[in-house]
């Protein structure tokens, strides 16, 4: 499916708290990841997800790692507070619900986040 495709279909699920999931990944402490984007609570970020366009694409959309088929869309998207947030969405097949695999602070390359000590 195109980005746009996929997007024409995924932003309607995220505006529904029955079509969407938010991973929170054991891995990562994604509340602290919500803070250094200035996010306040999940359904911001929902609603800041629902803004994405195809010119915000990271890469091609990949095969989910799972096993289940899936394609997985990954996002680059610059916060109101400037720091630009990685992004992945799929729409889960086993159920049609929408999901946020990740949502950090952009980690490597030029929109990665700073720390003052870096400057």
């Amino acid at each position: 499916m195109e980005t746009d495709d996929f997007l024409a279909v995924a932003i309607p699920l995220m505006a529904e708290t029955s079509t969407r999931h938010f991973v929170k990944r054991k891995e990562r402490n994604w509340e602290q990841d919500l803070m250094d984007l200035g996010v306040d609570g999940l359904d911001k970020l929902w609603n800041m997800m629902m803004t994405l366009d195809k010119e915000e694409e990271q890469k091609p959309p990949e095969l989910d790692h799972d096993g289940s088929g899936d394609l997985v869309y990954a996002f680059e998207k610059e916060m109101p507070n400037g720091i630009w947030a990685y992004i992945k969405l799929k729409i889960k097949s086993s159920n049609g619900k929408c999901v946020s695999i990740s949502c950090h602070p952009v980690e490597f390359g030029p929109r990665a986040m700073r720390s003052s000590e870096d400057n």
